[in-house]
């Protein structure tokens, strides 16, 4: 049977990008399992020195990067998507950059985990962050000096971030927001962040609670923020012992703390629903 005009169409689209380019794959690649317990792995998607490194990661986290999607974005697919590990490399091809990385991460997946998706928008829960009026004492505009970081009573305060390390190129983070040169700390009921764009704070909660976050407050800028919440699955632990079980609920927190509203609600919000996915082998 002779291929019809509508394959060669939809064989064409997937050959071509959105500009009419061919669609480029890495200049070599490898996945592997990571079966360790991942001390000291940085569970990351980056991109330095044209290579992609992927060290420590899940298969959701590599869907999120490639497609700049949050995890309560990603839809399906089997458990072991966000339980198993893997090591991910990729060598960029010549002329490309960090903003390329995630479409040759698209086709990565789709040739080696043979990875499916659609696209919808879905109404989900989520929140809408909003201003209620004059800022609380957890968010001040940040300054040129970076004010110590903070930590819950019961724990020592974190030491400021060391300084890059000499000849170490830039690197890009996939689907992170900006990060701080003042560092940040961050415990499940508990944020200390200085010299953020709210936008970062806000990823970061969003991510905590695993629902959504609408950010409407018009708030630009840098800022220091403290917040202390008693998250809906308990204080966290230390030792045996509870840290921060007196602190409010989030709601609370975020009115006293920031003086900012977070109101729960329903919103149309864009997800990536996985269709089909097969485990890898190694090479």
């Amino acid at each position: 049977m002779k291929p019809s005009l509508l394959t060669g169409v939809l064989l064409l689209a997937f050959e071509l990008g959105t500009h009419g380019q061919a669609l480029r794959t890495f200049d070599a690649a490898s996945v592997k399992r990571n079966t360790s317990n991942g001390a000291g792995q940085p569970r990351i998607v980056a991109v330095s020195g044209g290579r992609l490194t992927a060290p420590f990661a899940t298969v959701k986290d590599l869907v999120q990067a490639a497609y700049h999607m949050e995890p309560n974005q990603v839809v399906g697919g089997p458990d072991w998507i966000e339980r198993d590990r893997f090591e991910v490399n990729g060598v960029m091809p010549p002329g490309t950059s960090a903003a390329d990385a995630p479409a040759l991460l698209q086709r990565l997946l789709a040739e080696r985990f043979s990875l499916a998706t659609h696209s919808e928008n879905r109404e989900l829960p989520a929140y809408v962050l909003t201003a209620a009026g004059k800022a609380g004492p957890g968010l001040a505009a940040a300054g040129e000096s970076c004010k110590p970081l903070k930590a819950p009573a019961g724990l020592p305060a974190p030491p400021p971030p060391p300084p890059p390390l000499a000849g170490q190129g830039p690197m890009t983070m996939l689907n992170e927001p900006p990060g701080s040169r003042c560092g940040n700390v961050i415990f499940n009921g508990f944020f200390s962040m200085r010299s953020v764009p709210l936008v970062t704070f806000v990823t970061n909660l969003s991510r905590q609670i695993r629902l959504p976050i609408l950010d409407r407050t018009a708030l630009t800028g840098t800022y220091d923020i403290d917040l202390s919440f008693l998250p809906d699955t308990g204080p966290m632990m230390f030792n045996g012992t509870a840290i921060n079980a007196d602190a409010p609920s989030l709601t609370t927190a975020v009115r006293e703390q920031l003086g900012l509203r977070l109101d729960s609600t329903r919103a149309p919000i864009d997800v990536i629903v996985i269709d089909h996915i097969a485990a890898p082998t190694d090479n």
